[in-house]
């Protein structure tokens, strides 16, 4: 990722150009993916992929884009890594945390539907 072709991509996509914007935001992919591999908690990674999240980030920042006010490379960088962790937690508050989706309560197909007594006892 060269910060010189972003920075100009940066600018001409603040100036209104939709095509720098896409491939500015092209050229995060790499990046992003790599921390949302490094931050999404193993046990939701069977329901949700790294880049599952970056894809959902790419396209949070394309249709927002009109809302980011920094006028850097570095401030572009940490909206991008602001919405991404946002994306992250989203993913574990859905798919840890809420008790009816539970990953612990998922059993292979193969296991049937009749055997419930390994299931967790929280009362649903």
């Amino acid at each position: 990722m060269s910060s010189t072709s972003n920075s100009s991509l940066l600018l001409q996509a603040q100036a209104g150009d939709a095509e720098s914007l896409g491939l500015l935001l092209k050229n995060y992919f790499r990046y992003l993916n790599t921390l949302s591999l490094g931050h999404l908690d193993e046990r939701i990674r069977v329901r949700v992929s790294a880049s599952d999240i970056v894809q959902e980030t790419l396209l949070a920042a394309h249709r927002d884009f009109q809302f980011f006010v920094g006028k850097s490379l570095p401030e572009f960088t940490g909206w991008l890594r602001k919405i991404l962790f946002n994306n992250l937690a989203r993913a574990i508050e859905v798919h840890l945390l809420a008790a009816k989706r539970d990953v612990r309560r998922q059993r292979p197909i193969e296991n049937g539907v009749s055997d419930d007594s390994n299931l967790p006892k929280d009362g649903l």
